[in-house]
């Protein structure tokens, strides 16, 4: 049996005109349905994390109701296994760009530094904007045109009147010069991840036999063995057993949220009030990591049974072992640890991790890396990452050359795209590893560098460009692509579809979506003005200044201590002669570095050492604040189960925690229909009925 399911797998197509279309109008939906939903109905958000309802919700209805339907109906119209992946990596990989994402942020750091400029003077005086070049900005930047500069703030329309078609093109013609450079870089940008994800593919998924939980979740939706026409986990009742449940109780809280006095509803939020702090008076001196309350998450307690014990633990106790380190440094030290050291300590921690990876596949990635210079000829398994190692470096080379181009120092650029990859490959090793949907690792790149190197090294003029880049691509990465890849490429090795061949309809749908869901955003945008968008104040007023005013302070110093001018116009290896380490954030940086080293070699040789050393790059963020006592159920009920029942139950249970998840982000799905229906019968936003399910 075994022979002929594999023999009707081979003969199963991927790359069909079926596949192609659905998967280009996941990515329009994404792109398109996800701005209506953040931004003109205000609901929970329909990306939010790397595990997308939007987007696993339309999967669910392809590959269940549509299925279902088209095999009593039209069986020619039956997605296969392939198809579906095909379709589910061009929808997830758009994932990045609208909703929370890279569009969220970006217009709002194209108009927002100029707009909040009149309120800032020591901006004023420093020139901070004037470092930025005034060609990555729509005309009028410095008069700060009316129209396109103040109608972005509230929107074009007055009163009842709407936006003219004639009105919104006026102001795209002052766009148009800006987003024909900043266009090429994110689409250069996009290859890179796509390359670098494959470049490591073969390392994480075979060689290192990592478990990629998420990817185990979206793969099972598909996956159909014999003559059956539909997903097998479909016809498992204890998937059924799992979401069903979940299903109701989100539902019935949300017919609670729109009859309060008939339903009552089923809150899954606890808080244990100022009860913690009076038994553990300490913690009133030091940060708040989230132990005084929590959320029950199901899909987070389903991912975790998927995960290795370790992981699953670490990932549970990780805010509860940081309160007690932040205790004891408050009674050595009499304070409590800043967030800027915890942030450096992150970073440290972060390049450990990257040299172990790199340590561990040394022998594949050597042999990767001489054969795409051309030293000897790729075997079979190789050549997939070989091309994709020689694709790495055109695009690399593009991002640095081009920012070169725009007037960054070239080894400023080198430095800093290095490092931006190097971020997010451990974002995307963390993912792949620990199956966390939703991570914010608080670190970024261009301030960890000034951190190493100092801001006389880098000067002031290529520190505010770096900054500002950073506030576009690092600055709130929850909705960042590589894990999107990464995902894709391991459901898609699962199902043995041509992952160069999907890559290359991946990148198609990445720049419709860039070019489709940067028009979306901007409609939104002027018609309602970014400030009426919904999920408050943040992307408008506070991001577009975060790092900015982190370089107006490294700046005032280099002008303070004058050093400015000589900063500034040193350039390429005259700049390494300026290096001024800063010993307090080299301190933390250090030890973040040798303690994540030392956790990692305890790991390798204690076998029942109980704790990952990841623990030291999520500890204390924001996602893990809410996410942590979910984690912490999800290993307790996988060991009970294991415990009691053994390894074979173990297996036999699966379904039912995949019905977990796909409960929560059904009920997700669900939620969005039922506000799109009501707005478009009563023309009423139904705010006061939105109920947020994933960790956001």
């Amino acid at each position: 049996m075994e022979n002929n399911q594999l023999k009707t797998g081979e003969q199963e197509r991927a790359f069909t005109l079926k596949s192609l279309m659905f998967g280009l109008l996941g990515v329009l939906l994404i792109c398109v349905y996800t701005v209506f939903n953040d931004c003109q109905l205000k609901q929970s958000l329909m990306i939010g994390n790397h595990f997308p309802p939007g987007a696993f919700f339309f999967m669910f209805l392809l590959a269940f109701v549509w299925n279902r339907l088209c095999v009593k109906l039209a069986p020619s119209l039956v997605l296969n296994t392939k198809e579906l992946v095909v379709v589910f990596a061009m929808t997830l990989s758009a994932c990045w760009i609208p909703g929370e994402g890279l569009y969220r942020y970006f217009l709002n750091m194209l108009i927002m530094p100029w707009h909040n400029l009149k309120n800032l003077p020591r901006w004023q005086s420093l020139g901070i904007l004037d470092y930025i070049p005034l060609k990555l900005f729509p005309e009028g930047a410095h008069t700060l045109d009316q129209t396109i500069y103040g109608k972005f703030v509230q929107g074009m329309g007055e009163g009842d009147k709407g936006v003219s078609y004639s009105a919104l093109w006026t102001v795209f013609q002052a766009w148009l010069p800006a987003m024909k450079l900043w266009l090429p870089l994110f689409a250069l940008f996009s290859l890179a991840i796509l390359a670098m994800s494959l470049v490591v593919h073969r390392q994480w998924a075979h060689h290192e036999q990592l478990s990629y939980p998420l990817a185990s979740v979206a793969g099972s939706l598909f996956k159909r063995t014999g003559k059956n026409r539909i997903a097998d986990i479909f016809n498992n009742r204890l998937f059924w057993w799992g979401f069903i449940p979940v299903l109701c109780i989100y539902l019935i809280t949300y017919l609670a949220r729109w009859y309060p006095a008939t339903v009552p509803g089923i809150y899954l939020k606890w808080h244990m009030g100022v009860g913690i702090f009076d038994l553990f008076p300490t913690m009133r001196q030091i940060p708040d990591y989230g132990l005084n309350g929590g959320i029950l998450f199901f899909c987070i307690v389903g991912i975790t049974y998927f995960l290795s014990s370790e992981i699953g633990f670490t990932l549970g106790v990780s805010n509860i072992v940081l309160t007690i380190v932040a205790i004891q440094f408050y009674r050595i030290y009499g304070e409590p640890i800043s967030n800027p050291n915890l942030e450096t300590f992150r970073g440290g921690a972060s390049i450990a991790y990257a040299l172990i990876l790199f340590y561990t596949g040394r022998t594949y990635y050597v042999s990767v890396l001489t054969k795409a210079l051309g030293f000897g000829k790729p075997v079979q398994h190789e050549k997939e990452a070989v091309l994709a190692a020689r694709i790495f470096a055109l695009a690399f080379a593009g991002m640095v050359g081009f920012l070169a181009f725009l007037g960054l120092d070239w080894l400023i650029a080198l430095v800093y795209v290095g490092f931006m990859m190097l971020f997010f490959l451990i974002f995307s090793r963390i993912v792949c590893e620990t199956g966390i949907p939703f991570l914010k690792p608080e670190w970024w790149p261009a301030i960890v560098l000034t951190k190493i190197f100092g801001p006389s090294a880098i000067g002031g003029g290529p520190l505010v460009f770096i900054y500002y880049l950073a506030q576009i691509f690092t600055q709130d990465p929850r909705e960042c692509m590589i894990p999107y890849i990464a995902t894709s490429l391991k459901v898609a090795d699962d199902a043995q579809v041509k992952i160069v061949r999907m890559l290359r309809w991946v990148f198609v749908g990445l720049l419709i979506a860039l070019i489709v869901g940067f028009g979306a955003m901007f409609v939104a945008s002027y018609t309602q003005g970014t400030a009426n968008l919904g999920r408050g104040s943040y992307p408008y007023k506070s991001a577009p200044s975060r790092f900015l005013k982190r370089a107006a302070t490294e700046v005032q110093f280099l002008q303070d201590s004058g050093q400015l001018e000589a900063s500034n116009a040193a350039s390429g290896l005259e700049k390494l002669s300026r290096i001024s380490v800063d010993p307090v954030s080299m301190k933390y940086l250090i030890i973040g570095l040798l303690v994540f080293g030392a956790m990692s070699i305890f790991r390798f040789r204690i076998s029942k050492w109980p704790i990952h050393p990841l623990i030291l790059i999520i500890w204390g963020t924001y996602s893990m604040r809410y996410m942590w006592a979910s984690f912490l159920i999800g290993w307790g009920v996988k060991e009970l189960v294991v415990h009691f029942a053994g390894g074979k139950a173990y297996q036999n249970f699966k379904p039912i925690f995949i019905g977990l998840i796909m409960g929560e982000l059904v009920a997700a799905g669900i939620m969005f229909l039922v506000a799109t229906i009501y707005y478009f019968a009563t023309g009423i936003v139904p705010l006061n009925q939105v109920l947020n399910v994933l960790p956001l």
